[in-house]
């Protein structure tokens, strides 16, 4: 039969030994192969992570990231001309729109006592903490408050004219109101009443 001879021939070539010595080559240039990759890239991953520059972080990881992202307004300028803007009052880049979110950004006394004790490297500080530094020159809180208060100032107004204005009206219908007279009446009397008799009245 055809099996029995293709069987035959193939027990005829086959040579164990040498199958599996060319097996285990195979196996030991696979093994060896992948030990070399991965010893070079844990080198290169360590030198990756020596090669980075330091950075020093003072603040807070969570304070930090508020402040990053209220940052994301200022964008286009840089902290030196933040501080700069907020010195001169400059509404150009400073609009009012931006003021509250650089209040919540501002550092608090804590915060600018700790960078002003940081004598090290400036450069290497963070760009939260490089911001913080910008903003702990003297007077820079007081003129936020002063801008974001001028910048209320029209609201204010407009609120404390609405408020005069409806007591204007009320007090105008008081005083049209024959009923609010005949009140006032009474009471006039009822007081000249308990007052009769004595030194008061």
């Amino acid at each position: 039969p055809l099996n029995a001879k293709l069987t035959a021939k193939f027990d005829e070539n086959f040579k164990p030994k040498e199958f599996e010595g060319h097996f285990a080559a195979q196996k030991s240039r696979k093994l060896g192969g992948g030990k070399k990759r991965r010893g070079s890239s844990l080198a290169s991953s360590t030198m990756e992570l020596l090669n980075q520059p330091m950075v020093i972080e003072l603040v807070d990881s969570k304070r930090r990231q508020n402040v990053s992202i209220a940052l994301q307004q200022f964008r286009k300028l840089a902290y030196e001309d933040i501080a700069r803007a907020l010195w001169d009052m400059d509404n150009d880049n400073l609009p009012s729109a931006k003021l509250e979110r650089l209040r919540d950004a501002f550092p608090s006394e804590e915060e600018t006592a700790l960078l002003k004790a940081y004598t090290g490297d400036p450069n290497l500080l963070g760009e939260v903490e490089k911001f913080f530094r910008a903003m702990s020159k003297g007077g820079l809180r007081e003129r936020l408050d002063v801008a974001i208060a001028l910048d209320e100032i029209p609201q204010l107004t407009t609120l404390i004219e609405s408020q005069i204005e409806s007591i204007s009206l009320g007090a105008e219908k008081l005083l049209g109101s024959e009923g609010f007279v005949r009140l006032l009446h009474t009471i006039l009397n009822l007081g000249n009443f308990m007052n009769c008799g004595s030194s008061k009245g």
